[in-house]
C-alpha cells in the first residue's frame, strides 16, 4: 500500500522535470537567436552604433532567467556571450560597418541604444534590489519566528547560553520554590468525555495558568499530562520566589473556584509547593526543555500528591519562609512515600 503512492509521487516529479527541462532549452534557443541578432546588427552597423553592448546584457541576464540548479545553462549562455562580444569588438576595431549611411543615422543608433541599455540595466538592478530586500525582509520574519519559538521553550538567559555555546547547562541553585498543580480526577474523566474537548479545557486551564505565571514573573517549566510544573527564583536568582510562587498559587486557587469556563466549573485541582536547592538546565541535542533535578523537586511532587483537592500543601521550610506574611492551617504529619513523616501545611491565604 505504501509503493503505489511513492511511484505516483516520483512519476509527478520526472513529468515537471521533462517541462522544466523543455522551458529550458526553449529559453536557451532563443538566448542564442538573440546573440545572434545582435551580432548581425552590430556587424551591419559598425562599432559606432555600440549594438554589440547588448551581449553584456545577455550576458547578465542568463543568471535571471535560469534557476541557481541550471548552472550549465547560465555558464554557456553567458560565456557564449561574452566570447561573442570581445569577438566583435577586435573585428570592428579595424573593420568599418556593412550599412553605408550618413553620419547622423549612426548617432541616432547608437543613442537608441545607450537608452535602451540604461532603462534595461534600471529595470534589472531595481528587480534586484527588491528581490534582495524581500528575501531580507522575509529572513527577518524567519528569525523573529525562531526566537519567538525558542523564547518559548526556554528562558532568554538560557536560550542565549544555548546559541552562543553547545555545551552542557546545567546549574545548581542553592534555593528556588518549585510548585506542582494537578488536575483531580482527569484520568476518570479523560475515560468519559471526548478526547479532543478534553484536550481543549486542559489548554483554556493551562493557558489561564500561563498568563497568572508570566504576571509573577515565574518560570513555567513544563506540562506533564494533567500536571502543571513552575518554579522561582530560576534561571535567575530573586529573593522572593518563594513568596511569588505562593501568591501565584493563590490566585490559580482563586480563578478555579471563580470558574474559568463553564466547561471547566467541574475541575478541581491539588497544588504542592516546596523549596529548597535544585539542578537546573537543558540536555540532549534534540527536543530539549529547560528542567529541574534534584530531591527538592521530588519533594514538591509529594507536597502535590499527597494534597487535597482546592488546596494548596507545602512543606515545612515553605511554612517558615511565609509564615510571617501568609496565613496557614495548623500543621500535620503524614507519612510520605520515600520522605518517612514529614510536617506540611495547608496555605490558606495572605497576610492582609
Amino acid at each position: 500500500m505504501n509503493k503505489a503512492p511513492q511511484r505516483i509521487t516520483i512519476k509527478k516529479i520526472k513529468k515537471i522535470s521533462e517541462v522544466d527541462c523543455i522551458v529550458y532549452i526553449v529559453i536557451f534557443f532563443y538566448s542564442y537567436t538573440a546573440m545572434i541578432c545582435v551580432a548581425m546588427n552590430s556587424l551591419q552597423a559598425g562599432r559606432e552604433s555600440d549594438n554589440h553592448l547588448f551581449l553584456l546584457l545577455i550576458s547578465v541576464m542568463a543568471f535571471y532567467t535560469y534557476p541557481p540548479n541550471q548552472l550549465k545553462y547560465i555558464t554557456r549562455v553567458s560565456i557564449s556571450a561574452l566570447i561573442l562580444f570581445v569577438g566583435i569588438e577586435i573585428y570592428l576595431t579595424n573593420k568599418g560597418p556593412i550599412i553605408q549611411a550618413p553620419p547622423e543615422f549612426f548617432q541616432l543608433g547608437r543613442l537608441i541604444t545607450l537608452v535602451a541599455l540604461c532603462v534595461l540595466i534600471y529595470i534589472i538592478t531595481l528587480y534586484n534590489y527588491k528581490t534582495l530586500h524581500n528575501a531580507q525582509d522575509l529572513l527577518e520574519i524567519e528569525h523573529q519566528k525562531s526566537e519567538t519559538l525558542l523564547l518559548n521553550i526556554l528562558p532568554p538567559a538560557i536560550a542565549d547560553r544555548l546559541k552562543a555555546s553547545s555545551a552542557v547547562i546545567a546549574d545548581r541553585t542553592n534555593e528556588a520554590t518549585i510548585l506542582f498543580a494537578d488536575v483531580v480526577g482527569f484520568t476518570v474523566l479523560s475515560q468519559t468525555m471526548q478526547p479532543e474537548k478534553l484536550v481543549a479545557l486542559l489548554n483554556d486551564l493551562f493557558t489561564e495558568f500561563d498568563s497568572i505565571t508570566k504576571a509573577y514573573n515565574l518560570e513555567k517549566i513544563k506540562t506533564i499530562g494533567d500536571a502543571y510544573m513552575i518554579a522561582g527564583g530560576i534561571p535567575e536568582s530573586r529573593e522572593d520566589h518563594c513568596e511569588a510562587v505562593a501568591l501565584c498559587a493563590l490566585e490559580m486557587l482563586s480563578v478555579m473556584r471563580r470558574g474559568i469556563s463553564e466547561d471547566l466549573q467541574d475541575f478541581k485541582v491539588r497544588i504542592g509547593i516546596h523549596t529548597g536547592p535544585v539542578v537546573a538546565g537543558v540536555i540532549g541535542k534534540s527536543k530539549f526543555i529547560y528542567d529541574l533535578w534534584g530531591d527538592s523537586v521530588n519533594t514538591a511532587s509529594r507536597m502535590e500528591s499527597h494534597g487535597a483537592e482546592d488546596q494548596i500543601h507545602v512543606s515545612k521550610e515553605v511554612y517558615f519562609k511565609l509564615k510571617d506574611k501568609f496565613e496557614f492551617e495548623d500543621k500535620r504529619e503524614i507519612q510520605v512515600k520515600g520522605k518517612g513523616l514529614m510536617e506540611t501545611y495547608f496555605l490558606v491565604r495572605e497576610r492582609i
